[in-house]
């Protein structure tokens, strides 16, 4: 019975932190820019700030969060101002490596940006509400740290196994980070839904 509910909140985890978002969007570029050392602390950033809106939700946030309607649109608005930042960021990344002016989305950017990210929110608040009862606290967040933690790092390693294979010049880079930043924009609408 146990191992069932602990497989179904890791299915669940594995399908919401695998498909493409923002976050995925963002950890296949800076893997193709950066490489996988200098993603990490981005990784990390989103897995602790997935944690951490996790144990917001689990005590108490969501019932916040539901009292209080109007706020979500202010949230949303935030987020997607953010995500066009963001995307401004990607967009500009010219070179193979690391330039002057161009730097990885730092761990705090990461964490901060969960905050913002409504496909996160899903994650934690369906998380909370469907399995916390049956998991506790504790289980559930070990779950999805580390499903989360595994899940996105794909991400990042498949823009940096690309970076050579498929993205050799600079030319190529330049529009798969340009790619990544529409793809990131086009997210926006799916969180007014």
């Amino acid at each position: 019975m146990v191992q069932d509910v602990v497989f179904a909140a890791f299915l669940f985890v594995v399908v919401i932190s695998i498909t493409p978002g923002p976050n995925n969007i963002m950890l296949a570029s800076s893997g193709a820019s950066f490489g996988i050392t200098k993603t990490i602390p981005h990784i990390f950033g989103i897995s602790f700030g997935v944690l951490a809106m996790f144990s917001a939700t689990a005590f108490g946030v969501k019932t916040l969060y539901e009292a209080f309607p109007s706020q979500v649109l202010i949230l949303k608005l935030i987020g997607s101002c953010y995500v066009i930042y963001l995307a401004t960021r990607i967009w500009k990344l010219k070179k193979i490596g690391v330039a002057s002016t161009e730097k990885p989305i730092s761990f705090f950017e990461a964490l901060t940006f969960q905050f913002l990210n409504p496909k996160a929110w899903v994650m934690v608040l369906n998380i909370s509400a469907l399995y916390i009862s049956l998991l506790g606290y504790e289980a559930l967040a070990i779950i999805l740290f580390l499903t989360n933690l595994l899940c996105i790092s794909v991400w990042a390693i498949f823009g940096f196994l690309i970076k050579n294979s498929l993205l050799g010049s600079e030319k190529r880079l330049v529009t798969f980070n340009r790619s990544m930043a529409v793809l990131l924009v086009s997210c926006i609408p799916f969180v007014f839904y």
